[in-house]
């Protein structure tokens, strides 16, 4: 069976008041059309994580960095990653650069700039994911998008900010020749600090990919967050903390890796926070003047980093340089400055330093925020400080103020239902304070964001809902508030609030737009009676609440669970079972094993471990090619002809030069196995008689490039088999479900019978597995090589089911007589793939003829043991070749107790069988004895 697969989202339970979920998704909407700069949005007092040009920038002005409306936008590399100080970027498309400027429609110079060009990849889901966002910081993702041609280019984009409820919108930048927009996606950035944005096709005919000008992402002020802008000379760190060095916390640190390059940073303050700056020279470097220009906008307007006044300074010892590594682990430890920084010696204020210019100004520095000089500068030599070598110690500053003393409040909910009366709940406020014996009262004030404070009331720490009838109002509608919060010891605050309203018109907890969403078509005139968040109501008759449901799943989101469907997943298991039973009732397959939830408990195994019965097949595979999942003794056999033989040496990979070859091929170079010269395929060369198919995605090698697998840890010693294994081919952007790659054999002799034989090892020890889907197309015979959902490539300890040492490689052999004189291989990425699985790797392929009188399939065909103890062992066997004998005691890898132990490695083949007798294990009296036999040093059967 192979389940179609869902994605999982949170499961969160509330009780009281409707409010939102824990984790509440993001908005994602489509713009106004703009013209010009100045309508475009972009505003350089907004504060931007990331200000990305796609293209190649204003190739006019000769700079590779456009500005739109004052704001200096990044290009991206060719390679499609680039990395903006603390905050990377990731994308998975081609830097093809292709130019239509449109200049008759767009005014602005900087936009034009930006719009000019571009990034596309070929017709693929394409991905973009940001970084280094600051958890529960909210943002604004703004994608700028313009017509290229009159075609259809409709997209469906979807936004992931880690809520479990992606947001999507269907767009087509084509559709409007007049203007420019940009999609909208305001969110609040995930403990990752990741946003995951994905687009694919729409499914109309003719569409084609979608075209990336430019985005932003911009931090949205909420009145808890503290953002500023820094560079140096040659290195510095950012600190928030007390003044006394107490709740120290690292912010970031320069990552561009260019001295002069500004880098944005978003900080979480408290009350009486003080900013931390740690500079350092290079390893070194002695006497070069240490510079840092800096610029902290701070809460309610104002900004640090303009006069040396603001700041003190010391000089402090370092017993390490961390000097270019931008690991933040080889900074001064939090605890070591904490403790100096109690120590005393500050010196401020900070004077003049021994620049070429005077303070705040140095021509060399116009970092991006600023267009004229540095704002913040100082050097080794300081009044009172002698000249330092800065490769023994760094110079730490200190705001001499704190950056914001009083309390800061906040408000733990604010939405409420239309169907809430007065004196209900929308929610308490909450407050962090400088000074520990503050005591809040709040009250409303008068100010910005004032204008429906007559609508509510204050009890206490409880902001209510006043004598305001919002039975009429429109769901989402919203509503400003502002609050003054009176600390006892630090003062009065005051801050405004948004207020959002949930329609429930029918006060049954429940939003009427979501139970308008199962409200079923046409929506019946009692669409409002059908569900009910009161009284336990369970109108699927799953043991979940309507309610209940609504808090697992309160967009409605069709992948979710269901209040209408008592099994949300189809897996034959109650979504009130499955979570009793700890599994996913949006995901019909838990653990993944292509087995439903629901059967593997009706047959008694584990809906949450791949591989119940622990002999590495999985429960699904089993229950498809008709072994028991439940029995560790019982495994499915392989197809007909169909074998896997682990290489070890040279000699293991059964290649001679005394064996006719019609092909010997190696992906991306040249090999030579035992006197075999194999031909090399890459994208421009292809052997003869052999074809490589890729369909629509392109032909790729990497060359001489082992990445994780090592050949020492999986027994493979042959040097010539290491050659073959040190490059291969694949299909680039073929990664995908799906997707296929085609290799045809021509050239054969019908009914001549002969072993095909793909050469595996491992690419990734850490990623999905590589599951590939292998058939053999021989004639009108079609030979599927692995089970349902594909065979992991990545991890051929599991295939090979002896103890599951991923560094291990193997061959899978194939032997068949030639219906014709072609054989043709696909090698499929499986429908039920993760979407990182990878294409197949092609390292190596031989076909030579069978050797006569060789077994169609290899096998131990017999077994006794004697009254002596003595056991006697028959296989199928090869002319010429030489076996090994194995035993074990509990299956157990080889090192452990019971694991394999070697009884024999030179037992002569006999011709078409071969018998051994064991008179040393067998002996021994062991109850129990397993054994498994191998060509040379590797194993061809068990």
């Amino acid at each position: 069976m192979n389940p179609l697969r869902f994605s999982s989202v949170a499961v969160v339970f509330s009780t009281g008041a409707l409010m939102a979920p824990a984790v509440i998704a993001g908005t994602a909407d489509v713009s106004l059309p703009f013209i010009d700069d100045t309508t475009s949005g972009i505003d350089p007092a907004k504060f931007y994580t990331h200000a990305i040009d796609f293209g190649s920038g204003d190739a006019s002005a000769g700079t590779d960095r456009p500005v739109v409306a004052g704001v200096p936008f990044y290009t991206v590399t060719a390679d499609g990653v680039s990395q903006i100080g603390q905050y990377g970027i990731e994308n998975n498309q081609p830097n093809n650069g292709a130019v239509n400027a449109n200049t008759s429609v767009i005014a602005g110079t900087g936009l034009n700039d930006m719009l000019r060009d571009l990034k596309w990849g070929q017709n693929a889901p394409g991905t973009m994911k940001l970084t280094g966002l600051e958890p529960g910081a909210t943002y604004e993702f703004r994608l700028y998008q313009r017509q290229w041609s009159s075609n259809n280019r409709s997209h469906i984009i979807t936004f992931d900010d880690g809520s479990g409820s992606p947001s999507e919108l269907t767009f087509n930048p084509d559709a409007d020749p007049a203007a420019a927009v940009y999609l909208s996606y305001i969110y609040t950035a995930p403990p990752s600090g990741e946003l995951n944005v994905s687009w694919v096709g729409d499914g109309v005919p003719d569409n084609t990919t979608l075209h990336l000008y430019g985005m932003t992402n911009e931090l949205v002020e909420d009145g808890t967050w503290l953002h500023g802008k820094a560079t140096s000379d040659n290195h510095y760190a950012i600190f928030l903390g007390k003044a006394d060095g107490s709740n120290l916390r690292l912010v970031g640190r320069d990552t561009f890796r260019d001295w002069r390059e500004a880098e944005r940073h978003v900080m979480e303050y408290q009350p009486g926070d003080h900013i931390y700056l740690v500079s350092w020279d290079n390893p070194g470097a002695v006497g070069d003047p240490q510079m840092v220009i800096g610029d902290f906008d701070l809460p309610g307007g104002g900004s640090i980093g303009t006069t040396g006044t603001e700041w003190e300074v010391v000089e402090r010892p370092m017993n390490s340089n961390p000097g270019d590594n931008y690991d933040p682990a080889a900074l001064p430890s939090v605890g070591d400055l904490a403790a100096l920084i109690g120590t005393g010696g500050w010196f401020s204020p900070v004077a003049a330093p021994n620049t070429t210019g005077p303070w705040g100004t140095n021509g060399y520095f116009a970092p991006n925020w600023s267009a004229t000089s540095a704002e913040f500068i100082w050097g080794d030599t300081f009044d009172n400080l002698s000249q330092s070598n800065t490769n023994e110690s760094y110079y730490l500053f200190r705001t001499i103020d704190s950056v914001l003393s009083g309390v800061l409040i906040d408000l733990a909910n604010t939405t409420f239902s239309t169907a809430a009366t007065q004196g209900d709940l929308v929610g308490n406020f909450t407050f962090v304070s400088s000074d520990d014996d503050d005591e809040v009262t709040y009250s409303f004030v008068a100010g910005e964001g004032d204008a429906d404070n007559s609508k509510f009331q204050i009890d206490g720490d409880r902001l209510e809902l006043g004598s305001f009838d919002f039975s009429g109002e429109d769901d989402g509608a919203q509503f400003t508030v502002r609050i003054q919060g009176s600390a006892s010891e630090s003062g009065l605050t005051e801050r405004s609030f948004v207020l959002t309203v949930v329609g429930d018109s029918d006060a049954d907890m429940l939003p009427d737009s979501w139970e308008l969403a199962y409200a079923g078509e046409p929506v019946p005139p009692d669409y409002l009676d059908r569900l009910s968040g009161l009284g336990g109501a369970d109108f699927d008759a799953d043991d979940l609440t309507d309610k209940e449901e609504f808090d697992m799943n309160p967009t409605a989101d069709p992948a979710g669970v269901s209040p209408i469907n008592g099994d949300s997943d189809g897996d034959d298991l109650g979504d009130g079972d499955e979570l009793v039973a700890g599994t996913d009732p949006t995901d019909p397959d838990s653990d993944g094993d292509f087995a439903f939830d629901g059967h593997e408990i009706e047959d008694g195994l584990d809906p949450l471990d791949k591989d119940s019965d622990d002999d590495f097949w999985g429960d699904g595979h089993e229950q498809l090619l008709g072994s028991d999942p439940g029995d560790p003794g019982s495994m499915p056999n392989f197809a007909a002809g169909v074998t896997l033989v682990p290489v070890t040496h040279d000699c293991s990979s059964g290649i001679s030069d005394a064996v006719p070859f019609t092909h010997a091929v190696s992906g991306g170079t040249a090999a030579t196995i035992n006197g075999v010269a194999f031909d090399v395929l890459d994208a421009a060369a292809t052997p003869a008689d052999f074809l490589w198919d890729t369909a629509a995605f392109t032909k790729n090698i990497v060359a001489n490039n082992l990445n994780d697998w090592s050949p020492a840890s999986g027994g493979v010693t042959g040097a010539q088999m290491i050659e073959l294994f040190d490059s291969f081919t694949y299909s680039s952007s073929g990664a995908a479900a799906g997707s296929t790659q085609q290799f045809t054999l021509s050239g054969l002799t019908p009914g001549s019978s002969y072993d095909l034989r793909l050469y595996i090892r491992s690419w990734s020890q850490t990623g999905a597995g590589r599951f590939i889907d292998l058939s053999f197309t021989n004639g009108a015979e079609v030979t599927v090589a692995s089970p349902e959902g594909g065979a992991p490539e990545d991890l051929p300890g599991d295939v090979l089911m002896n103890g599951g040492n991923n560094h291990q490689a193997y061959y899978v052999n194939f032997r068949y007589t030639a219906q014709g004189t072609e054989l043709v291989i696909d090698t499929n990425v499986p429908a039920g793939a993760a979407a990182n699985n990878g294409s197949f790797h092609m390292y190596g392929l031989s076909n030579q003829l069978a050797a006569a009188g060789a077994p169609t399939d290899f096998a131990i065909t017999a077994v006794s043991r004697a009254g002596d103890g003595s056991v006697t062992l028959t296989w199928n066997s090869e002319d010429g070749a030489q076996y090994g004998v194995d035993f074990s005691t509990a299956l157990t890898p080889e090192g452990e107790p019971g694991g394999w132990q070697e009884l024999t490695d030179s037992v002569a083949s006999q011709g078409a069988s071969t018998t051994f007798v064991d008179t040393v294990a067998g002996p021994a009296g062991a109850p129990t004895l397993l054994y498994r036999v191998r060509r040379a040093s590797g194993v061809v059967g068990q």
